[in-house]
């Protein structure tokens, strides 16, 4: 334990002495090295974290500094560090949440003058922290030191003007005010406040007057409603931070691996020896290499850093970590082969893998390969979205790479890389991509066309914004400010086309259903002109839900689906638009549409189905219009497509009746009866030619074949019934010949009256 104590107090003497000369490359070694001795000292970890911050790696000096919070969280020296660093990053609101909470600390501790000066940290980084000021003028007012205490009640007063809350800005003012009555900032703050005018401005038209001291018993000021210090405030100011990590984070997969594969190295400084039995050289070795390399890479050196990593690698630390880092700093040097040969090495570790495919794709764009760039990028997509999907989404993003690879447009190929570039760049990607697949599409496969639109869209914060809004505000009625919150969002990204359709659903919540199609139509053309097919569909959809009879736009459809060669689903509309058009009394237009469906359905994979389909509506047509030729015609085709389509030959029969071509209904009728007696349907045959026989009584073969089939089915009584008709026709007739047959068949059946039929027979028969 000496000998650990004497090597930790000798690293912290010369870290210190480092730091003092401002020498932050060896302070970070020396530190590391104290902290191989005694891995949870705190002077130490915050030494640790303040090189950190002057070498620039905040991340780093973050996590150094919440690792003492966690266990301290009343640590001012941390605290203030980390307010420093916060600062430095320009996370301004949290820098001063991290100085109030240090304050308030302070102020429960009774040590009030600290306190003050760390709530005016807290005022200084963010100006309307209203906690932080609010704290100020009470503990101003406690210290007599009205003259600072004023000022500050004023610019709470004007921080709650501009949240539009007059009555707690009055507040403030009227004990501003008690403090110092004959103050004509007050004064002027006071006058502008009830005349609607803004403070801040009537404060810059007055110069500050002399302090007017006041004696005063206790505080006339009262802290806000924000809640004040708690205990539990600790946890809370923890978890603000980490909840901030992500908008804060470096801002590509790339940088965000890369620092996380940095302070994995750099936390191999903790590690104990006996892990690292495969290095060729000593650990403590390995540790210097390490911190040698850091150091170079955080310096800009990027030569000297590579030489450094691959030393190390060389020395036997082939971890993912190392080749990472490596890689990136080819690809920075643009040694674009040797970046990817590293950058494949470190994808053996999945938790990489986002910030592997990102650089990959940036090498290979690099080499202007950008088709093979794009399967990276779009790699890196699918691999956020896996976090989010709730099935393999390879597919979807298959899917995604395809519809840039059949364009062979290089041109958009590269614009559409940079595009996921910058969205990879922007704060909360990983939110946004989650919130495209939850909210922005439409749950009928359109993820991959609602994430393009998203990726190529500029101001994402506000697109989301507005998506959320407006539906909240069309849930609750509020259609005019869904509207203009539409129109805003509009303006900042006027090509994003989802917004405007979302104004066209609100148009069509409050029933302006002409504007809303309008709309819809608007950016259908826009789609269209984008080579967007999928959406052009998808928007005419929408509006034949609530217009189906709205020609144009179902003809639009029909054409939209023909071009995508979706043969099935444009004779699925060709056949609504020929009946709508039906239904609009335009016979003429509605036959025409249906025999270009005819010619159509010989493109699709079940021709014959939709042909068959087609001609049964076309024959209904001809016949309703009495048009007996043409109905002829397509109950022909019909039963050439379909002969056992009994329903289309009773039709066929019926029509040769009605042209008179009896010899084509007779040839027609003994197919039906064929057909119904090979298939056993002989009780729909007989029901078939009585109705026949009762709608043409005076044709003698249709009663002849009735009688024929009453006999097959043993119904010999109304056989006789019809044949005795048959030979009172024939006779009348004077087709004697004809009706010396039929009386014969009556006789061969056995009638209650056989002799009267055979003296006719021989009457018949004595005058052949």
């Amino acid at each position: 334990m000496a000998g650990k104590r004497k090597v930790y107090d000798e690293s912290m003497r010369m870290a210190a002495n480092s730091s003092w000369d401002r020498d932050w490359g060896n302070a970070l070694k020396a530190y590391r090295a104290a902290l191989q001795e005694f891995p949870d000292d705190t002077d130490a970890v915050i030494g640790l974290a303040t090189a950190y911050t002057e070498l620039k790696q905040y991340e780093s000096a973050i996590r150094a500094l919440q690792k003492v919070l966690k266990s301290d969280p009343s640590n001012q020296k941390a605290l203030h560090k980390m307010g420093e660093t916060l600062a430095a990053m320009g996370r301004l609101e949290d820098a001063a949440k991290t100085y109030l909470y240090a304050g308030n600390l302070q102020a429960k501790a009774n040590n009030l003058q600290n306190a003050v000066e760390s709530w005016d940290k807290a005022v200084s980084a963010n100006p309307n922290q209203l906690q932080a000021r609010n704290n100020l003028a009470q503990a101003y007012v406690k210290q007599r030191q009205l003259d600072r205490a004023v000022p500050e009640l004023v610019a709470l007063a004007a921080l709650y003007q501009d949240r539009g809350d007059d009555g707690k800005a009055g507040q403030y003012l009227k004990g501003a005010l008690r403090l110092m009555p004959n103050d004509q900032l007050v004064q002027a703050a006071l006058r502008a406040l009830e005349n609607g005018v803004s403070i801040r401005t009537a404060q810059q038209e007055k110069a500050p007057l002399p302090i007017v001291e006041d004696s005063i018993a206790e505080s006339p000021i009262k802290v806000i409603e924000e809640a004040p210090y708690s205990s539990s405030d600790e946890e809370m100011w923890l978890l603000d931070l980490e909840a901030d990590e992500e908008e804060q984070s470096p801002a590509n997969p790339r940088e965000k691996i890369q620092q996380l594969a940095m302070e994995e190295m750099a936390n191999t400084l903790f590690d104990d020896a006996a892990e690292y039995t495969s290095l060729s050289v000593d650990k403590s070795e390995i540790d210097l290499l390490i911190g040698q390399a850091i150091d170079q890479q955080t310096r800009g050196n990027t030569t000297q850093a590579i030489a450094a990593y691959k030393d190390i690698i060389q020395a036997g630390f082939d971890r993912p970590a190392a080749y990472f880092v490596l890689g990136t700093l080819y690809m920075q040097d643009a040694q674009y082969n040797k970046a990817i040969t590293y950058l494949q090495q470190a994808s053996q570790e999945d938790s990489y893998a986002l910030g592997v495919h990102f650089a990959l794709g940036e090498c290979l764009k690099g080499q202007n390969k950008n088709s093979q760039a794009l399967k990276h990028f779009i790699e890196a997509l699918r691999a956020m979205d896996l976090k989010n999907a709730h099935q393999d989404n390879t597919h979807e993003f298959n899917q995604l790479y395809e519809t840039y690879a059949a364009v062979r447009d290089d041109t958009k190929t590269a614009a559409f890389i940079d595009a996921i570039i910058n969205f990879l760049s922007s704060r909360n990607y990983e939110r946004k991509i989650a919130e495209v697949r939850r909210s922005l599409s439409d749950g009928n496969g359109a993820f991959i066309n609602s994430l393009i639109e998203f990726i190529e869209a500029k101001n994402t914060d506000a697109i989301l914004m507005a998506m959320a809004n407006t539906n909240e505000y069309m849930r609750q009625n509020l259609f005019l400010t869904a509207v203009e919150a539409c129109y805003l969002a509009i303006q900042q990204s006027p090509s994003y086309l989802p917004l405007h359709i979302r104004l066209a659903e609100i148009y069509m919540k409050q029933e302006m259903i002409d504007k809303s199609i309008q709309k819809y139509l608007v950016v259908a053309e826009v789609y269209n002109t984008r080579d967007n097919l999928e959406q052009v569909t998808s928007i005419y959809q929408r509006i034949l839900k609530v217009a189906p009879m709205d020609i144009t736009v179902r003809s639009k459809l029909v054409d939209m689906y023909i071009s995508q060669n979706n043969i099935d689903a444009a004779l699925a509309e060709y056949q609504v638009l020929a009946d709508a058009y039906y239904q609009l009394a335009q016979i003429n237009k509605s036959i025409t549409k249906y025999k270009e469906a005819f010619r159509l359905a010989a493109k699709s994979s079940t021709s014959k189905q939709w042909q068959i389909e087609i001609l049964r509506r076309l024959g209904d047509i001809y016949e309703q219009r009495v048009d007996w030729v043409n109905a002829a015609e397509v109950y022909e085709r019909l039963v050439q497509l379909s002969p056992e389509d009994d329903s289309a030959l009773l039709s066929l029969v019926d029509l040769r009746f009605k042209l008179g071509e009896t010899t084509k209904a007779i040839e027609t009728l003994d197919k039906v009866t064929a057909l119904y007696e090979q298939q056993g349907r002989q009780g729909e045959m007989l029901q078939f030619l009585e109705d026949m026989t009762q709608l043409r009584p005076n044709e003698l073969f249709l009663r002849e074949r009735l009688a024929d089939s009453y006999i097959r089915q043993n119904m010999n009584r109304e056989a006789l019934k019809q044949y005795d008709f048959l030979g009172e026709m024939q006779l009348d007739a004077g087709l004697r010949d004809d009706a010396a047959r039929t009386i014969q068949r009556i006789i061969d059946l056995g009638p209650d009256d056989p002799e009267g039929y055979k003296q006719l027979l021989a009457q018949l028969k004595g005058n052949i």
